[in-house]
């Protein structure tokens, strides 16, 4: 006799009541908050005199060093845990933002900082997806991952505009102190979720 296969719309629902699962997606929605308003970075480059060229660097560093931590993610993440990396990406990613208050000029310390910022922006990506993974059962996996990628899209929805307002009113430096905020949420939220591996 054939198994009877739960919907998707029982399915939405038993991940929703899972605490860790709703911890994470906040977590998510906090932390692409801060990630997507990043968008408007560039124009933050140009105020401090960088030229079309240096703006791709800049931007671009953070692509690559995101990029190329991840094969060390994944490693670490099979062999040390979820929070150990939960841990580094999420502390780098939060200095990242306090770091840009205080580079007022382009730099050597501006491209480091560009660095850091991919590297806590691909190890928390990695390790937030893995959870997503592992909190979903496996008949609902992809499911799981596809509604915990449902939070950091709307996190955009809401994180651009909302990043766009603040410049307007206050300037850049308000909006690293906003990211700040947001990441710490993010952190503190991720650390109350137990170990999965």
């Amino acid at each position: 006799m054939p198994v009877p296969v739960p919907s998707s719309h029982d399915s939405f629902f038993t991940l929703l009541r899972s605490r860790n699962f709703r911890l994470l997606f906040i977590a998510h929605l906090f932390f692409g908050m801060a990630f997507w308003s990043y968008v408007l970075f560039p124009a933050h480059l140009q105020n401090l005199g960088a030229d079309p060229f240096q703006i791709g660097i800049l931007m671009g560093t953070a692509s690559l060093s995101g990029v190329l931590v991840r094969p060390w993610v994944g490693h670490v993440i099979d062999r040390n845990g979820r929070r150990r990396c939960l841990m580094i990406g999420g502390t780098a990613f939060l200095l990242t933002q306090l770091l840009y208050l205080f580079l007022p000029r382009l730099g050597w310390e501006l491209f480091a900082v560009r660095l850091l910022h991919g590297i806590g922006t691909g190890t928390l990506l990695a390790t937030l997806f893995t959870l997503a993974a592992d909190l979903s059962p496996p008949a609902q996996r992809v499911g799981g991952i596809a509604l915990f990628g449902v939070s950091g899209q709307f996190s955009g929805t809401i994180g651009v505009p909302l990043a766009e307002a603040v410049i307007e009113s206050f300037g850049f430096p308000a909006l690293f102190v906003l990211s700040t905020l947001f990441s710490g949420i993010s952190l503190f939220l991720c650390l109350l979720i137990p170990e999965t591996l």
